[in-house]
């Protein structure tokens, strides 16, 4: 199975899931699918499969398990898939903020279904409402990877489905993939050192005792 085919079967059973659920409020934590992506080609091809493959496999999904006609569910519209990445102008990205504040209990029809979003979303992005996400192929970075997962599941009674896609033919994606739990039990420890600045404020206040000491002996 390609990786795209993957990406389609995901993106339908996780859309189904609120259906699941009775009560708008135990909806709204997993009506916004936050779909993360490493690159913005990989963003884009992925739009094409949102407008295409999967209108079409959630129509067969839901023609083979039988949905009630009253139950059936309809593909987003327009105003449901937005994009958000450095490429949109600052007064923009606001606009797209604001959206996923939106949940489907108080605005139905215009609450976002899929945000598709690169690494802008790693810091500052607070919706508490958010607790859905799909990360596709692991974030070159550990802290990276930290950072944008942590962007969903921010209340603790709604805790978050992080869903990752690896890719088979990517060395890094097998590797976290074959030791994902040994992984994810010492993440913190594969944080990657940040870089120093020589001579910053920053790094002088924290240097500067430790070269006194090293003169004086």
């Amino acid at each position: 199975m390609s990786t795209q085919q993957t990406q389609v079967d995901i993106y339908t059973g996780l859309y189904l899931v609120p259906s699941k659920f009775k009560n708008c409020s135990e909806q709204d934590p997993f009506w916004t699918n936050v779909l993360y992506f490493n690159s913005i080609r990989e963003l884009q091809a992925t739009k094409v499969l949102l407008s295409d493959n999967f209108v079409r496999r959630l129509q067969f999904a839901q023609s083979k398990y039988k949905t009630k006609s009253n139950e059936y569910i309809n593909p987003p519209n327009r105003y449901q898939v937005e994009e958000l990445t450095s490429r949109l102008p600052s007064d923009e990205v606001v606009e797209k903020l604001d959206l996923l504040f939106k949940d489907p209990c108080s605005y139905p029809k215009d609450s976002l279904r899929f945000v598709l979003a690169t690494n802008i979303i790693e810091v500052g992005i607070d919706v508490p409402r958010l607790s859905l996400m799909t990360i596709l192929n692991q974030p070159k970075n550990t802290s990276q990877y930290i950072q944008v997962s942590g962007r969903v599941g921010r209340k603790s009674e709604t805790p978050p489905l992080i869903t990752t896609i690896f890719s088979p033919l990517r060395p890094r994606d097998r590797s976290h993939y074959e030791n994902f739990k040994t992984f994810h039990e010492k993440l913190y420890l594969g944080v990657e050192p940040t870089s120093v600045t020589p001579f910053s404020d920053a790094a002088i206040r924290k240097m500067l005792e430790g070269a006194f000491f090293v003169l004086i002996m």
